[in-house]
């Protein structure tokens, strides 16, 4: 039987491994854990050398294509995509965008540019170095006659916009393959006449894993300050930056002594923008962080319950010595099952339990002739029959006059199909009343009160800072001020579940019950040992079928119960319990079972991909 400590257990292993889960995942999402690192195509080295001076980015991508579970998966083409537009050299675009100027592609692969408009153009060159125009061996061409160079369905880049990589004449299954892009940035810049000031996404929200990324920038007599997120920390120019696991945007904040050759100034000029940008990234990290902390305390909320309850909600029930002849009077079968098992539910055993006690109280009887069971007539009840009926064997009558009255008792339990709906419905609302009346044995502490208003305050004070950090640090920090909102919303989640649990879970047992619960511990194993020493003098009839149909409610198994009935002489029974089982436990089962069923914004973005 479980005990009140076992069942709390279990409830809240359940419900640890689910937050758990819910703080995992929110991890995930504020701080990019690598839960990708065993996909099919990633990015196993990303190298970024960005020179201020000309705006010139060199990206050497290595690419892992290594298939799914040992198997491998075609790839046919190796690219890299930007949110801003992306064009061919000396395009005239009167608005911030990128210029291709080189592509070194693997061996058996040529390189090929979609520009902003959709239009597609296939790079020639040698030694595996491919130039856009004026080269003259590049030529515009279809999407059609790229994507049958490609090996792949046209309709796989329809829509595609701002693509620049290499395409291979047969497709690759597994190995490492590296490309190299040459890129010319023309991003926005501001200015107040001291500072220039940009923001380059290097990879925005959707591209491959990056196992490992590096950045450098130069010359730095020319970087007044740099910022990077993630990590939402200030870097300097010229010194390597080394991050691994990256999954999410890449975002480069840049102030600048000169503005740069080439790159015009857009948009109003600002007033101080080294205070500003140190401000926007001081709230970067303290929103990354609090989405740390978040996640964290997240996990932990189960930790907290447990502590509570140990602390102000846990029963020390006294087990009394030896062993219990008779089940506790104020405890019935239904009851017993229910405390056995482990969501304080009758369920089945409970209710063939119940009918076997009804016919033992001469209250229901068994007609052999007939094959079935129904409520003895009033002038034929012993005085055994006259005691009080609760709701639930009230219920149990209810259901074997609904079950006679659909004549069920005359098919074999093979044929009897699914039962009426006023019968499901009984059903559940037999368990739910049950379930109820269970709940009432335990009454809720000052403990209990006090952690659901801990949780919500926590849960508030989490999406406060969320919005704060939202409103502060703006679309750069989309991301992880979502994510802390998040956390909030998952506190406040938590809170509600907590309020929802039943008394007994954060509770503490009435002390009347307490006895009661340890005699029912006490009496089960007493009924345990029948099955090996079994009694030195077999008692009455009456008493030996209350033994039997108490194992039954709490939970013997059938091989326990048929020693049980051997023991105490009263195989026939034995009999009466595998009909009730057979016959009626299992529609009540199938009438239970089917009532219970009834980021960020800025210049660049994009990143590394594969097809």
């Amino acid at each position: 039987m479980f005990s009140i400590e076992s069942r709390a257990i279990a409830y809240y292993t359940v419900v640890f491994v689910l937050v758990a889960l819910f703080g995992f995942a929110t991890l995930y999402f504020s701080s990019g854990l690598p839960l990708w690192s065993t996909s099919e195509r990633f990015v196993d080295n990303y190298v970024a050398i960005l020179d201020v001076l000309n705006m010139t980015l060199i990206e050497k991508v290595t690419y892992n294509i290594q298939g799914f579970m040992g198997h491998g998966i075609e790839t046919h083409m190796l690219y890299r995509d930007w949110d801003s537009p992306l064009t061919l050299p000396n395009t005239m675009l009167d608005k911030p965008h990128i210029e291709l100027v080189k592509i070194i592609c693997p061996a058996d692969s040529f390189g090929y540019i979609i520009d902003y408009q959709g239009n597609p153009t296939l790079l020639e060159g040698s030694s595996n170095t491919f130039l856009p125009p004026p080269n003259p061996e590049a030529h515009t061409i279809s999407k059609e006659n790229l994507a049958e160079m490609a090996g792949i369905n046209v309709a796989d880049i329809e829509g595609v916009h701002n693509e620049a990589g290499c395409t291979f004449k047969t497709p690759v299954s597994k190995g490492l393959f590296t490309v190299v892009y040459v890129f010319r940035l023309l991003p926005p810049i501001t200015t107040d006449g001291t500072y220039s000031y940009t923001s380059i996404n290097l990879a925005g929200n959707d591209h491959l894993y990056y196992k490992n990324y590096t950045l450098i920038l130069k010359p730095s007599n020319l970087v007044e300050k740099a910022y990077l997120t993630p990590p939402a920390k200030e870097i300097k120019a010229g010194e390597p930056i080394s991050l691994e696991n990256q999954l999410y945007a890449i975002r480069l904040d840049l102030l600048l002594n000169n503005q740069p050759p080439g790159v015009k100034s857009t948009g109003d000029p600002a007033k101080t923008y080294s205070e500003s940008v140190s401000k926007l990234y001081t709230a970067k990290q303290a929103g990354r962080y609090t989405s740390l902390g978040g996640a964290s305390l997240l996990a932990l909320i189960p930790v907290i319950v447990v502590l509570a309850w140990y602390i102000a909600g846990r029963d020390k029930i006294e087990r009394p010595p030896g062993m219990v002849l008779e089940p506790p009077k104020q405890i019935k079968p239904w009851q017993a099952a229910a405390l056995s098992s482990i969501n304080l539910t009758p369920g089945p055993r409970g209710f063939v339990a119940t009918v076997l006690d009804l016919i033992r109280r001469n209250i229901l009887e068994y007609d052999p002739e007939t094959n079935r069971v129904r409520p003895v007539p009033p002038d034929e009840k012993m005085d055994s029959g006259k005691e009080k009926l609760d709701f639930y064997e009230k219920g149990a009558i209810r259901f074997i006059e609904m079950y006679d009255e659909q004549g069920l008792f005359k098919k074999k339990p093979s044929r009897i199909g699914r039962l009426p709906l006023e019968m499901r419905q009984l059903v559940r609302d037999l368990e739910k009343l049950a379930r109820e009346e269970m709940d009432k044995l335990a009454q809720k502490t000052g403990a209990y009160k006090k952690l659901i208003i801990l949780t919500i305050l926590a849960g508030l004070a989490v999406i406060a800072v969320g919005v704060y950090t939202r409103i502060n640090a703006g679309a750069p920090l989309m991301t992880t001020s979502m994510a802390t909102i998040i956390i909030g919303i998952l506190f406040l989640v938590d809170t509600f579940i907590l309020y929802l649990m039943p008394t007994w879970i954060l509770g503490r047992l009435k002390p009347e019950y307490r006895e009661q619960l340890a005699k029912l511990e006490a009496y089960k194993r007493f009924l345990g040992n029948l099955t090996s020493s079994g009694p030195n003098i077999l008692p009455p009839p009456q008493l030996a079928t209350m033994h039997l149909t108490y194992a039954v409610a709490l939970g013997f198994s059938k091989k326990k119960i048929k020693l049980i009935a051997q023991t105490l002489g009263i195989v026939s029974f034995l009999y009466l319990y595998n009909y009730v089982h057979r016959y009626i436990g299992r529609r009540y089962w199938a009438a239970r079972s089917r009532g219970s069923r009834s980021g960020g914004g800025g210049f660049g973005g994009g990143g590394a991909g594969a097809r």
